[in-house]
């Protein structure tokens, strides 16, 4: 009776490597560094470790590279979840239109904005216009209406949880000043380079105008 591809893809031996079994489930960066192949049998002689077997069919190939690959994708997103947490300070934003119009003050030259990930996959944004001011009173229901108008479009907050994959980053929007964002997932491109992060966000209307903005951050110490 001839072999399954489960038979073959039960263990996974590093080329050169001291284990003399590792199972796929649970193939780590150490391991898959170093060359895997297919044995197919679960008690390999020792002088045997290391050498080459027949791979039994495409299927099986596919198998194994695929728990390669996600060994490889858990570790590398682990470490940019690890870069990313932190408090973020609001540097600059810069908004460009689908005709290619650029504005590098959109909220003015010197924005206010907070951005916090957490270790725990939570995140929280707040960003503010520059040049907001205070209502006539201190009372963001009984102010008169043009004034909360103004503070309203001046002004954005939301939290909620994260997923990061090194180069995208998703919001999973649970609480927003904008409402219409509750329940729904913005979906931002981002990148580190030192103590700063660069994130653009895709198309969204803007007064009327669809633009993507680019904003850059700062870590705060």
């Amino acid at each position: 009776m001839g072999r399954s591809t489960g038979d073959y893809l039960r263990y996974a031996i590093p080329q050169r490597g001291k284990w003399p079994h590792c199972p796929v489930r649970h193939l780590n960066a150490s391991v898959v560094e170093t060359r895997l192949i297919l044995v197919e049998s679960e008690s390999v002689p020792t002088g045997q470790v290391g050498t080459n077997v027949a791979i039994p069919d495409r299927f099986g190939r596919y198998l194994i590279r695929a728990a390669i690959f996600l060994a490889f994708s858990s570790t590398a997103n682990a470490q940019c979840k690890d870069n990313v947490v932190g408090t973020w300070k609001l540097i600059s934003n810069t908004a460009t239109t689908d005709k290619g119009e650029v504005n590098k003050a959109v909220l003015g030259q010197n924005p206010s904005g907070l951005l916090t990930y957490t270790a725990d996959g939570r995140m929280m944004a707040i960003i503010s216009d520059e040049g907001r001011k205070p209502l006539s009173i201190a009372d963001r229901v009984a102010a008169p209406a043009e004034e909360r108008a103004q503070a309203y479009s001046t002004f954005m907050a939301y939290a909620g949880r994260y997923t990061f994959t090194c180069d995208k980053m998703v919001h999973h929007i649970e609480v927003a000043s904008l409402q219409n964002w509750v329940n729904t997932d913005q979906t931002r491109f981002v990148h580190i380079e030192d103590n700063r992060l660069f994130v653009r966000n895709t198309p969204q209307l803007r007064g009327g105008v669809m633009v993507t903005i680019e904003s850059v951050w700062e870590r705060l110490k």
